[in-house]
């Protein structure tokens, strides 16, 4: 008589190590995708500054009111920023379509230099 198979002890030791095995890996998997999805958002918004950036820098007139003080605060919407090409729909894919016009990006001069604010 052939006996095939598993004894119970070898299960249950089979068991044991794989319980392990994710009790050691998956908070680690947790961790490192909560810490990528941080950062994901951190560079999107620093995308999102620079654009900002990039579009007060080409627009010399909106530059001087700012720095003259006739506009003391400048905002920059989204939908501003998509149309005039400095800013890619696909980086602002958080923010819903509709809210593309009220998402802005808020631009002060103190004196030196200019500020950026993003406005959610």
């Amino acid at each position: 008589m052939s006996k095939k198979g598993f004894t119970l002890v070898e299960l249950l030791g089979t068991i044991v190590i794989i319980a392990l095995i994710s009790i050691l890996i998956v908070p680690r998997i947790v961790n490192w995708y909560s810490n990528s999805t941080d950062s994901y958002e951190e560079l999107n918004e620093e995308l999102i500054i620079e654009a900002a950036r990039i579009y007060v820098d080409e627009h010399q007139e909106d530059r001087e009111n700012i720095k003259n003080g006739t506009v003391p605060v400048f905002y920059i919407s989204m939908q501003q920023m998509i149309n005039y090409g400095c800013l890619d729909e696909k980086n602002v894919k958080k923010v819903s379509k509709e809210n593309l016009e009220s998402a802005k990006v808020r631009v002060t001069y103190n004196g030196n230099y200019f500020e950026y604010y993003l406005e959610k």
